[in-house]
């Protein structure tokens, strides 16, 4: 592990030194100093990614043991390596995470492996797993019933912990969800008009996911709800060979990307953004993608719509488009801005997005690495000077021969 650059550690232990008190327990802190460090630390610090799920487990037990006595930068970095240690020797063992996905239990049973995540959907769970007893037992915490016309979906992972369990299946489950939502969304636009909003995704989640232990099939303490869950129906699953065939291609794109790990991460906030019904922080979700498409994130607004329209044919008119976008997505951020047209915004990104996922899912293997992908993304989006420099690197190469 290691401490960001210029990070100055001390001014932070100093605050919780000062903090500390005595008590029936041994040592604790006042206020929220603690909560506050531990935060400011999680940003801070870099670990082995195999246990950055684990993080603030860590930091909460490092520190814990570095308070007994005076607090000092190289103890707690000390124990923080100690933990970090202790967490990726953790063993393993199977878990499986079940739910419900809105497709009709007729339907044929459908297989994926995706990154060490088994995915299955079925017409009913496992014979052992005690998925009936949980909802039992926890039906009084949430509203909706698990609708019984939907097909079982659950996925089988190893993992040290239950929740890290459950955070890497429902990752991929959503991945698998946001190709087959791209698939039926595609530049598809709707509007509320009038009722209840709907989500923009058809496939959904059914209201709880459940952990279980994969050998006893015992459910675990901890699950995962859907906060927006309102009851939905069935989707009957269209065209179902050209889906199939839609999302063994964007998977091989992926896998072929110099950008992998973010468009594999783009398409898990896409099912997230069309699953929510909170307009707003759905645009935000969307924007980001853009952002992380275009290797901007660390770059100003401006940078992103560069970017974005030098990959587009009709230049000056898209710019006018993705720059009131961005401008909306910026004063949203700050001062809350909304307008009466809001869907129709959310819409408009929405189908940006859906374009540019495609763009970069088909320029997949064309690029060496991401320094040639920004450098791409870097040139002018006008044929005339794109001509022109090719005659002056032309000469160049003429010159050096």
């Amino acid at each position: 592990m290691k401490w960001r650059d210029g990070f100055d550690l001390d001014l932070f232990l100093k605050k919780l030194e000062k903090a500390k008190v005595e008590t029936k327990d041994g040592v604790g802190f006042t206020g929220w100093v603690f909560f506050d460090v531990i935060s400011v630390f999680m940003t801070n610090i870099v670990v082995n990614k195999d246990v950055e799920f684990f993080l603030e487990s860590i930091l909460h037990k490092a520190l814990n043991d570095t308070s007994k006595s005076v607090l000092n930068a190289k103890k707690l970095t000390s124990n923080i390596i100690k933990y970090e240690k202790k967490y990726v020797n953790m063993p393993r063992k199977k878990y499986l995470i079940a739910t419900e996905i809105s497709i009709p239990n007729h339907y044929p049973d459908i297989t994926r492996h995706i990154n060490n995540v088994h995915i299955y959907i079925r017409s009913k769970f496992p014979k052992h797993i005690q998925r009936e007893s949980f909802l039992e037992k926890y039906s009084w915490q949430y509203k909706w019933r698990t609708p019984s016309s939907f097909k079982k979906m659950y996925a089988i992972v190893s993992a040290r912990t239950d929740l890290e369990a459950g955070s890497n299946a429902l990752k991929e489950m959503n991945f698998l969800r946001g190709l087959w939502n791209f698939y039926y969304n595609y530049k598809r636009i709707g509007k509320t008009m009038g009722g209840i909003r709907k989500p923009v995704n058809e496939l959904l989640f059914g209201p709880v996911h459940s952990i279980h232990d994969y050998i006893s099939g015992e459910y675990c303490d901890n699950w995962y709800y859907e906060v927006e869950y309102n009851e939905i129906t069935p989707h009957h699953m269209r065209n179902m060979d050209r889906l199939f065939r839609s999302e063994r291609w964007a998977r091989k794109r992926i896998r072929l990307s110099v950008i992998s790990d973010i468009l594999h991460n783009c398409f898990i906030d896409y099912c997230s953004a069309l699953d929510s019904i909170d307009l707003m922080g759905s645009y935000l979700l969307l924007w980001s993608i853009l952002e992380r498409i275009t290797l901007s994130t660390n770059c100003s607004n401006d940078i992103t719509v560069k970017r974005i329209i030098s990959l587009a044919k009709d230049q000056k008119y898209q710019n006018y488009i993705v720059t009131h976008l961005k401008e909306f997505r910026n004063r949203s951020v700050h001062t809350n801005y909304s307008r009466s047209d809001n869907e129709h915004l959310f819409m408009q990104l929405k189908i940006y997005v859906e374009s540019y996922l495609e763009t970069f899912l088909s320029l997949g293997p064309m690029f060496a690495s991401r320094e040639e992908l920004l450098d791409f993304l870097d040139l002018p989006g006008d044929k005339k000077i794109l001509h022109d420099r090719i005659r002056l690197l032309n000469k160049k190469i003429k010159l050096y021969k």
